[in-house]
């Protein structure tokens, strides 16, 4: 009959205080660490890092002994309210749910339809330079959207690319930011209606409410009225809002909207060799930080889903991106899990234990008063 390893531990200490016995050591079990099959999740040869933010010692999350715990469940709903979604040989569609277009800058839209509307296709977001204001640059289409999403929901173990961190969520995708980024009053109605609220102008409400909202943008200036009441309405109606905490080379994100709202988990960033990432913002109201990348080498960043278009949507590809875009991303797909696991949870207690569970710093260049209470690890969150 087992007993626990607490109740063995004890037996062994007794029975090592007899005469005679030289030692006694509890047996207890182990079990594998889930490590999924997809070829760039960790490929050969070993100089190659692939997803490293997901194992590694240092900096990684510690997902293969947390996907032991869950794997996720088809009854979670994440939103990422970004750029939209464009398919990808490694996004199983039958996962991406019914989003909707809130972008409603009819100027710089370019997805033939002028406005809002129900289909939250990223049709491409470059810029020629002086676009978005004297003296701004040219920049190619970014696909933010889609790279979010894969952090989060790639499809796994399907022999193909990377992992997703969630292998059974469902992605809720809608489309706030284009060309020339995105408006506060969009993004407000785009939390709301992700929450399962009506928004007036919108004929459809949202059929499947997000259990996770993930906000990967951030803009100057105070928490607006506006944005507060969204955030505080979606977290009524049980919705997790997780946010990053900007790419401004550290500015404090007291200055740095949503990162300085109430009622949602601030994501800061360190790079794969443990130190704070040189463009993640600070701050006492960062509440947790992850593998974000930085530095000289490419593959030292987060590898994800992208697109080789520059303009329009073209070729599938994989990315090493950077930013706290993409740690927000593993904070929502750790969250996802944890609901997966306890649909009880709320999202108040949910931050805490994320917050509670944090490893330490790998170094110095981190403590409490800039990047939250320490590194996201998912194992200890889903225990």
């Amino acid at each position: 009959e087992e007993i626990s390893l607490e109740d063995a531990s004890l037996i062994a200490d007794e029975m090592s205080s007899r005469e005679g016995i030289v030692s006694v050591q509890p047996d207890k079990r182990f079990y594998p660490a889930r490590t999924p099959n997809d070829p760039e999740y960790d490929p050969l040869p070993l100089d190659e890092p692939g997803q490293w933010h997901l194992f590694e010692a240092l900096a990684g999350i510690r997902m293969p002994t947390a996907w032991d715990l869950s794997i996720g469940s088809a009854g979670v709903v994440v939103a990422v309210i970004d750029t939209g979604i464009i398919p990808h040989r490694d996004l199983n569609a039958s996962r991406v749910l019914a989003g909707y277009d809130f972008y409603s800058d009819v100027i710089n839209d370019n997805d033939g339809q002028p406005g809002r509307d129900s289909d939250p296709t990223d049709p491409g977001d470059a810029v020629n330079a002086g676009d978005c204001g004297p003296g701004e640059p040219a920049e190619d289409s970014s696909w933010h959207g889609l790279s979010v999403a894969g952090v989060i929901v790639a499809e796994s173990d399907n022999n193909l690319d990377i992992a997703g961190m969630d292998f059974v969520a469902n992605l809720l995708p809608i489309r706030v930011l284009g060309r020339c980024g995105g408006s506060l009053s969009d993004v407000a109605d785009a939390v709301l209606w992700a929450a399962g609220y009506s928004v007036a102008g919108v004929p459809t409400n949202n059929a499947t409410p997000a259990d996770v909202i993930n906000l990967s943008l951030s803009g100057s200036g105070p928490c607006s009225q506006a944005e507060q009441a969204a955030i505080n309405a979606a977290v009524t109606a049980g919705s997790v809002v997780v946010v990053s905490a900007g790419n401004d080379d550290g500015q404090n994100v007291a200055d740095i909207s949503p990162a300085n709202c109430d009622n949602v988990i601030v994501a800061g960033a360190i790079a794969r060799d443990g130190s704070l990432a040189s463009y993640a913002n600070v701050g006492l109201a960062v509440d947790v930080t992850a593998p974000g990348g930085d530095g000289p080498n490419p593959e030292s960043n987060i590898l994800t889903l992208y697109n080789s278009g520059t303009t329009s949507a073209a070729t599938d590809e994989l990315a090493f991106v950077t930013g706290t875009s993409y740690t927000a991303a593993e904070v929502s797909a750790v969250a996802s899990l944890m609901i997966s696991r306890n649909g009880a949870l709320t999202p108040s207690v949910l931050e805490d234990v994320i917050k509670a569970t944090t490893r330490s710093f790998p170094d110095n260049s981190c403590d409490q008063a800039i990047c939250g209470t320490g590194v996201l690890d998912a194992t200890a969150a889903l225990v």
